[in-house]
């Protein structure tokens, strides 16, 4: 991380508003990670971090896994400590499978493929437009997986971008940039919003909006949680549920 540019410009038009709830605020970096290197000794895998997948059929609600149980919100609201934008690519689909099946054909850095076919993802068929069992889209999908400390938790909630979201979130971070903003220095709301194919088919996309940002104590506990937890996070695996609701 180029720390040079690891601060938030404090003429940027978002407010500087107090946050208050938030658990991993209040912790200590050193401390949340050692209590995942002891508690977690094989790693953090898909089934260890509360995942939220954007719901198939267009649906505008999230299905935000709580406490008491999974619950139904209009928004997802935290600061997102990190994202990584990946492709995945299974042979057999979700309905097929019955899901839980790791890719057959994975990259976590768009570039190398790991498993088959492997190799150059810019090079691979399974990545051309057009190649999708249905639609115009893509056999091996492209996602971004967005790490979003919420109010109560300490350890991030993985939030799945299919590739119709991604347009959004890439001009999302670039108008941050445009303003000396990293994307770990404000926090965020995701909505979703209804749209359709050129077949007709409905599906949600993401749309996300910076709220505030965060004052510079908030900002420096930010990165500290980044730096304990990003090697860890690296390990999260790509599950066939984060593409339920992609339409080509």
């Amino acid at each position: 991380m180029n720390k040079a540019v690891a601060k938030i410009d404090p003429d940027s038009q978002l407010p500087l508003v107090q946050l208050t709830g938030y658990r991993a605020l209040d912790a200590d970096p050193e401390m949340i990670k050692e209590v995942l290197r002891e508690n977690m000794d094989s790693g953090v895998t898909e089934f260890d971090l509360d995942r939220v997948s954007v719901p198939s059929g267009g649906g505008t609600a999230w299905e935000v896994p709580t406490l008491s149980g999974p619950k139904n919100m209009d928004a997802i609201k935290g600061v997102m400590v990190w994202y990584r934008d990946a492709r995945a690519y299974w042979e057999q689909s979700y309905d097929s499978s019955g899901g839980g099946s790791p890719p057959d054909c994975s990259s976590t850095d768009l570039v190398v493929g790991t498993g088959k076919p492997g190799g150059d993802c810019n090079k691979c068929p399974l990545a051309q437009f057009g190649s999708a069992e249905k639609g115009k889209g893509q056999a091996c999908k492209q996602m971004r997986q967005i790490y979003m400390l919420r109010e109560d938790s300490v350890l991030p909630t993985v939030i799945t971008a299919p590739p119709t979201s991604l347009r959004a979130m890439r001009n999302f971070n670039m108008k941050l940039s445009g303003s000396l903003v990293p994307y770990y220095g404000v926090t965020v709301r995701l909505k979703l919003e209804k749209d359709k194919n050129d077949k007709g088919i409905e599906y949600a996309k993401i749309q996300p909006e910076a709220i505030s940002r965060l004052n510079e104590k908030q900002f420096d506990q930010i990165k500290g949680i980044r730096q304990a937890l990003i090697g860890t996070l690296d390990g999260v695996d790509l599950s066939p549920r984060d593409y339920q609701a992609v339409n080509d």
